[in-house]
């Protein structure tokens, strides 16, 4: 195991929770406000989630980078970075501009984006893989939840 790259992936994995965070903290009484639907979690579950799946993310990403960069890895990487630019976008158009469409739009692709990730590390690096399943799950929820707030809201 290559510590230094390890440690590479699970700081960048970070970014978009702390991006998240700074922008959340100022803009939850706007969320507060909102109609919520019922399934809403209360607000200490969302970082306790989100931290443990931005470890796995680094995990995964560190996975997906450890096998030969070929041009196909390479492709997987480009695509994991994509995803995690999106998920780092997500928080400042959901809280910050408050932008429910668009950030649904945003999560739509980040769904897009992990599956597609998903399908093409199953043979390379079937751990990636699995540590990504809770992530999609998640995406999955947090799309129903947003779908919610913007037709209720």
């Amino acid at each position: 195991m290559n510590a230094v790259q390890f440690i590479f992936w699970i700081l960048l994995c970070q970014v978009p929770g702390l991006v998240g965070r700074a922008v959340t903290q100022h803009h939850m009484s706007w969320y507060h406000q909102l109609n919520q639907p019922f399934f809403t979690p209360p607000d200490g579950a969302f970082p306790v989630v989100w931290g443990a799946l931005y470890l796995c993310l680094g995990c995964a990403g560190y996975l997906i980078s450890r096998p030969q960069l070929n041009a196909q890895n390479r492709k997987t990487l480009g695509l994991f970075v994509l995803q995690l630019a999106l998920n780092t976008l997500w928080a400042p158009l959901f809280f910050g501009r408050q932008e429910m469409g668009g950030a649904l739009l945003v999560l739509c692709a980040m769904i897009v984006l992990t599956g597609w990730i998903m399908r093409r590390v199953w043979q390379p690096a079937r751990g990636a893989f699995w540590l990504l399943v809770p992530y999609l799950l998640w995406l999955l929820f947090a799309w129903g939840l947003s779908t919610a707030l913007l037709l209720l809201n």
